[in-house]
């Protein structure tokens, strides 16, 4: 019973900081990192739309083939 036991106790370790690893930098260019490039843009068009800058918006960035954003 004690290597079943201890397996279960290391995958749930292993498991744990594969996590801890994936959620420590989660803005980049890979597929599930979140799309800070698109999320500043919105933000610059909200605020100059608040400011009545409404012809001098930057155009609003697109998913890719695969609907990723940057």
């Amino acid at each position: 019973m004690t290597p079943l036991v201890s397996m279960f106790i290391a995958y749930t370790f292993l498991s744990l900081d594969t996590l801890a690893e994936e959620l420590e930098m989660p803005f980049g260019y890979q597929n599930n990192h979140l799309p800070m490039d698109a999320i500043c843009t919105n933000i610059k068009i909200s605020l100059r739309e608040m400011a009545g800058e409404e012809e001098t918006l930057p155009t609003p960035l697109r998913p890719d083939v695969r609907y990723r954003l940057t």
